[in-house]
């Protein structure tokens, strides 16, 4: 039972970490828009 607990700690971990990555992508876009590479 022990060992479900920590994968379950772990995958929160990472969803935490990739919700960050997301929100500092979207916070970067709303100021600063798309460059042209993206536009492209």
């Amino acid at each position: 039972m022990e060992n479900k607990d920590v994968r379950w700690v772990q995958r929160f971990n990472n969803y935490q970490k990739a919700f960050k990555l997301l929100s500092n992508a979207i916070r970067t876009y709303l100021e600063y828009g798309m460059t042209e590479t993206e536009k492209a």
